[in-house]
C-alpha cells in the first residue's frame, strides 16, 4: 500500500462524481457481519442524503482510454491470482488501489488489493459468515441451506461476477441495486432476483453511455451471467479488453487523422478567404482611386469651362 499515492478506484469515482471522499470508501480488512452492515447502513444514509441536496453537480465519467487502461490493470492482476490458484473473493473498487508514476502522468495505475478474504486451493472456501462486501457479491455466494448457513459455492467464477460489478460502477458510476433504506436483507434478496445484465439491459446502456465500445458492454454482459458457467475466464477478458484497446487506439488515431485533415482544409479556407479579402480590398480602393480621379477631372473640366466662357462673354461685351 506504501506504492500506492492515488488513493482508491471507489474514491476516483466519487470525485469524478463531483462528492468529497469519506472513510466508508476505505478497504474492509477483517470487517465482521456487523461492521459491513452498518457500513452498507451509512451509505444508503447518505446516498439518501444527496437526493434531497438539491441539483447534482455535472458527472465527469471515465473517457474510453481511461476505463480500458484501469480495467486492465485490474483484470491484469486478478488473473495472475486466479494463475496462481488465488480466489481474491472481495473485489469492489475500493480494493483497487491507484498509483501515478512517470511512464504516465495522465492516467494512474490499478492494483489490487485487500486478500484477507482471499483463498488459496482446491475446492470451495469455508463460508463462516459474510466474506466480501455484499454490493459485488455473486448471487451464488448468496445461497444459504434449510438452517441460514452460507453454501459452499464460491469459486474463480464468483470472482469474475464481482470484476463485472466493478466494470460497471466504473462504466455507469453506480450499481444496479436500489436504495432499500438501510434494509439489509432486501438488498440480500435483489441480488437473488438479478435477472444478470441481460439483452433489455444492454440496449438500456447502449443510449445510456453511446461512447463506451460495444464490445465492452458485451463483455460486461458475459461478466454478469447468473450461469456461473457462461461467465469468462480472468484471462480471456484480459484478453478481450486488450484487443479493444487496440481497436479503440486505431479508431482514434484515424480520428485524428481526419480531424487533421479537416484543420488543413479550413485553414486553406481561411488563407484563401483572407487573399480574396485582401485582393477585393485593393480593387475597391483602386476603384475608389479611379473614381475620384474622374470626378476631380469632371470638375476640373466644367470650373474651366466656365471659366472660359466668362472670359469669351467678357471680351464679347468689350468688343460691342
Amino acid at each position: 500500500m506504501s506504492f500506492a499515492n492515488g488513493g482508491s478506484l471507489a474514491e476516483l469515482i466519487r470525485a469524478r462524481q463531483g462528492h468529497h471522499v469519506t472513510e466508508d470508501m476505505r478497504s474492509s480488512d477483517n470487517m465482521t457481519k456487523e461492521e459491513l452492515i452498518a457500513s452498507h447502513k451509512r451509505r444508503l444514509g447518505k446516498r439518501i442524503e444527496r437526493t434531497y441536496e438539491g441539483p447534482s453537480k455535472r458527472i465527469n465519467y471515465f473517457h474510453n482510454d481511461e476505463l480500458l487502461l484501469l480495467f486492465r490493470n485490474i483484470c491484469d492482476g486478478l488473473e495472475f491470482l486466479h494463475s496462481k490458484g488465488i480466489m481474491h473473493l472481495d473485489l469492489k473498487p475500493a480494493n483497487v488501489l491507484l498509483n501515478w508514476d512517470e511512464t504516465n502522468d495522465t492516467i494512474p495505475r490499478a492494483m489490487l488489493s485487500d486478500f484477507g478474504s482471499s483463498f488459496a486451493g482446491v475446492g470451495n472456501p469455508e463460508r463462516t459468515g459474510q466474506t466480501g462486501t455484499m454490493e459485488y457479491t455473486s448471487p451464488e455466494a448468496l445461497y444459504k441451506d434449510e438452517r441460514g448457513r452460507l453454501l459452499k459455492e464460491r469459486s474463480f467464477k464468483s470472482d469474475m461476477w464481482s470484476l463485472g460489478m466493478i466494470l460497471y460502477e466504473m462504466i455507469f458510476f453506480s450499481l444496479p441495486w436500489q436504495d432499500y433504506d438501510n434494509n439489509y436483507e432486501e438488498l440480500n434478496e435483489e441480488i437473488l432476483n438479478y435477472a444478470g445484465f441481460d439483452e433489455q439491459a444492454l440496449e438500456m446502456a447502449k443510449k445510456r453511455r453511446p461512447d463506451v465500445p460495444i464490445r465492452i458492454l458485451e463483455l460486461l454482459r458475459k461478466l454478469l451471467d447468473r450461469d456461473v458457467n457462461n461467465r469468462p475466464l480472468a484471462s480471456e477478458v484480459l484478453e478481450e479488453v486488450m484487443s479493444t484497446e487496440l481497436i479503440v487506439e486505431k479508431k482514434d488515431k484515424i480520428l485524428l487523422i481526419r480531424k487533421q485533415k479537416m484543420m488543413k482544409i479550413a485553414l486553406f479556407g481561411i488563407t484563401l478567404l483572407k487573399t480574396l479579402t485582401n485582393k477585393l480590398g485593393l480593387l475597391l480602393m483602386l476603384a475608389s482611386v479611379t473614381i475620384f480621379s474622374y470626378y476631380t477631372i469632371w470638375v476640373f473640366v466644367t470650373v474651366s469651362s466656365a471659366c472660359i466662357e466668362r472670359q469669351i462673354g467678357n471680351g464679347l461685351s468689350e468688343y460691342q
